[in-house]
């Protein structure tokens, strides 16, 4: 990284850079992230180009400042045991991943039109890096005890991060009709089951995240 791209604590740049991060996400957010381009993220953020260059090097790099942000919440939080019933499933849901969730909310714009049919690939795949490091952290481990075997934890990793990103997206295509934290809990309770067995996971899920006070999809409340 060349000197320019250092990060600066100057609060003029980080204005700038909030400006630019908050202009790329509007422009996707409406166009897709291809129309994002310098000259047009620049546009919406009221600054030269010139002054984009100071800080990114494309748009490419401006967007994994995003996901940086992202990162960088969920890493603030605490790592603790995942507090489980009788059944050995969450009742309460991980604190970073909560964060995570809520981050993602609050850019809801952006995040529903990237991981829509349009969906960006290189966004998804970051994404899915970014939901591992958070996974690592917290889905894994419950009593500090880890619930698969070494040798599976890059298979079961995947496995939960594919899950969890379209339960995301649909989440946000269908308007965010349960709460943040129920979200959570139900994800919690799934990958711990799907982690455990896959193949009885696929059989229950439907009572497994329905546990939570609201449906995850219509009528899931009622198989209960």
């Amino acid at each position: 990284m060349s000197q320019k791209h250092l990060p600066s604590r100057d609060p003029r740049a980080l204005r700038t850079r909030a400006k630019l991060e908050q202009a790329l996400m509007e422009i996707a957010a409406r166009r897709g992230f291809p129309a994002a381009t310098v000259q047009e993220v620049s546009r919406r953020a009221q600054v030269s180009r010139s002054t984009f260059y100071r800080h990114f090097r494309n748009t490419r790099e401006l967007l994994d400042k995003v996901f940086a942000d992202l990162q960088e919440q969920g890493a603030r939080q605490p790592i603790r045991s995942v507090v489980v019933d009788q059944r050995q499933l969450p009742i309460e849901a991980p604190p970073s991943l909560v964060v995570l969730i809520r981050q993602i909310q609050k850019r809801a714009p952006f995040f529903r039109t990237m991981l829509g049919p349009q969906a960006d690939p290189d966004l998804t795949k970051r994404l899915r890096w970014l939901l591992e490091q958070q996974l690592q952290r917290v889905i894994l481990l419950t009593d500090g005890r880890h619930l698969v075997s070494e040798n599976d934890d890059a298979l079961a990793l995947r496995y939960v991060c594919f899950a969890v990103i379209g339960v995301l997206a649909w989440w946000l295509q269908a308007g965010q009709p349960i709460s943040v934290e129920d979200l959570a809990i139900a994800i919690s309770r799934c990958n711990l089951a799907a982690l455990r067995d896959p193949v009885e996971a696929t059989q229950r899920w439907p009572r497994i995240a329905g546990a939570s006070s609201s449906p995850i999809l219509p009528g899931l409340a009622s198989r209960n």
